[in-house]
């Protein structure tokens, strides 16, 4: 059982993750709001190795490695996904 401040973080990160969301994506079929961040990929050519697009949200959502993403009509594959320590997840998508 996470810490009483663990657990008030995790609710903070939702309420703001919810509040700032700038894009609804479908996940396996459900809507999930969070915050998708396209970068292209020659934005700063080899200055910054991984430019991939990524999308945040709840730590309660089921999103996994290979999960379909679809945000504003674009479909997109989960590369990767991990937590961010602060009640997000963050998947690097491709």
């Amino acid at each position: 059982m996470p810490s009483p401040f663990a657990a008030m973080q995790s609710r903070i990160k939702s309420a703001c993750l919810a509040k700032f969301a700038n894009v609804t994506a479908m996940i396996d079929g459900v809507a999930v709001d969070g915050t998708f961040d396209e970068i292209p990929d020659a934005a700063f050519g080899d200055l910054v190795p991984d430019t991939a697009p990524t999308f945040s949200c709840a730590e309660s959502v089921a999103l996994s490695v290979d999960s379909v993403v679809s945000i504003s009509g674009t479909e997109y594959r989960v590369a990767s996904v991990m937590p961010d320590g602060r009640g997000a997840l963050v998947a690097r998508l491709k």
